[in-house]
């Protein structure tokens, strides 16, 4: 659809992955101030980064130990288009100011992502932000498992050894999650 903005309209709301074609109209554009940051933990809560042990499974492959600070594309998988499925286990981090309030928080998350932890959904994210609020007593004294289910783009696969392919896109998680 077309949208004309002219000087003294406020607003153009769209619908998530919706597009607009917007034309300008006269020569003062406001600014628009950019999106708030991301709420920050309460005083005194505990945030815990998520670094070690994390397993990658792909379609017809056993799983592989990944580093999180890299996508698969640069760890042995630059062609693999789909839902890649990371796991790790972990003990109960030390509650912080919010007691036994956790939410789940992915960085860095290159295109889409589930998340379950001990067998249960949290939720999925096709956009930032990637957070996830788990229900209260979901997380063990010991023994969680995590579970992430990240999807990619397509465009190593269909691009690769093309004219097209300009660098590899990066594929997966790119960051450690964060309780």
């Amino acid at each position: 659809r077309r949208v004309r903005i002219a000087p003294g309209d406020a607003v153009c709301e769209l619908e998530p992955e919706e597009i607009a074609c917007v034309e300008l109209v006269g020569t003062e554009i406001a600014r628009v101030p950019p999106p708030a940051a991301p709420p920050r933990a309460a005083a005194g809560a505990t945030a815990c980064e998520l670094r070690g042990g994390w397993t990658l499974t792909v379609p017809g492959a056993d799983p592989v130990a990944i580093d999180l600070r890299h996508g698969w594309e640069q760890q042995g998988l630059p062609e693999f288009a789909g839902t890649g499925t990371y796991r790790c286990r972990f003990d109960r981090p030390a509650a912080g100011a919010d007691g036994d309030r956790w939410t789940l928080t992915l960085p860095v998350v290159e295109c889409a992502a589930s998340a379950e932890l001990n067998g249960t959904a949290l939720g999925g994210r096709g956009w930032p932000p990637y957070r996830f609020e788990i229900p209260d007593g979901l997380v063990r004294d010991s023994e969680n498992e995590l579970v992430l289910h990240v999807a990619n783009s397509a465009a190593n696969r269909y691009y690769a050894g093309t004219r097209f392919q300009n660098g590899l896109q990066s594929s997966g998680l790119g960051a450690a999650p964060v309780l």
